[in-house]
């Protein structure tokens, strides 16, 4: 995002920004009548811009001392005092706040209809619902049907065929058919570079708000359950199962036909060999469950 970019349309003071949050403010310390033009990280915040601070203790109180942002959100373990010029909100969930009123004060233009790409390519017979977004490059195959309100980058393949064989007495792979389908949710986030096989007798699913980074394979068979979060390079081997709001790390590994538990973490670069369970941690090769895991995004 340039600096440009990153100028609100209008000043705002900080009141005004508790009132456009739509979420409780525990306190306001400081002067809310200071006014932000524009946002900005942490570390790069000058004077007048809205910044957040999500660490806790006196890592977050360094980083504070060193800012010089005139709005700052902050947690509810935090110590701070009034400072002439700035104003602190303290929430429940820095980021939560932060990306809230990102998403009001740049809001992305409404797509009435489809909104597709360069080179996109949709087959006869596929399904695209209302308001999606397609990136350049993308391919999608007649088996898939997406939910309302996607967005899905570019460079995609969805609906293509996996690697799955059989074997002829002499050692000739005999691939097997993929006749299934692909069912992606609403609301489901796909970045570039992605790749969603379709089943080869049950469909391969992607359950309603799930987000997927760049460089996702879903493999065939896969069910994926609402609201998961599947990061970068991250691969799910056939037959997967994933419960509701199950996280996956960057370039970590699901081999095929385990279960992943509602609300399990799954830490970067694991090779999950077996099953997991709900609320579990699991890190490492193999994977293995952790007695302290903490969510990640």
């Amino acid at each position: 995002m340039s600096s440009e970019s990153r100028k609100l349309s209008q000043s705002l003071t900080a009141s005004q920004l508790v009132d456009l949050l739509g979420e409780p403010v525990l306190e306001i310390i400081g002067d809310s009548t200071v006014v932000v033009g524009s946002v900005a990280s942490l570390g790069e915040g000058a004077a007048g811009a809205l910044v957040f601070c999500k660490a806790k203790g006196m890592k977050a109180q360094g980083l504070i001392r060193a800012s010089r942002a005139s709005v700052i959100i902050i947690g509810e373990e935090v110590e701070v005092q009034a400072i002439v010029g700035q104003c602190f909100l303290r929430t429940t969930d820095p980021a939560r706040s932060y990306v809230r009123l990102l998403r009001t004060l740049f809001p992305k233009p409404l797509v009435a209809g489809k909104k597709f790409g360069p080179g996109v390519v949709i087959e006869d017979g596929a399904v695209i619902g209302a308001g999606c977004r397609i990136g350049a490059g993308t391919y999608i195959a007649a088996c898939v049907t997406v939910g309302d309100h996607c967005e899905i980058g570019p460079n995609c393949s969805l609906g293509v065929e996996g690697l799955a064989v059989a074997y002829e007495d002499d050692g000739t792979p005999l691939p097997y058919p993929h006749i299934g389908s692909v069912l992606i949710g609403d609301r489901v986030r796909i970045g570039a570079n992605c790749v969603v096989v379709r089943g080869i007798l049950e469909n391969t699913r992607i359950g309603d708000d799930t987000q997927l980074g760049n460089q996702v394979n879903i493999g065939h068979n896969c069910v994926v359950g609402p609201k998961c979060w599947i990061s970068t390079k991250a691969l799910l081997c056939g037959s997967v199962t994933l419960a509701e709001g199950v996280m996956i790390g960057a370039a970590a590994i699901l081999n095929n036909q385990i279960a992943v538990g509602r609300g399990a973490n799954i830490g970067l670069g694991s090779v999950v060999t077996k099953s997991v369970l709900a609320g579990q941690g699991v890190f490492g090769v193999p994977a293995k469950p952790l007695a302290t895991m903490r969510k990640f995004r």
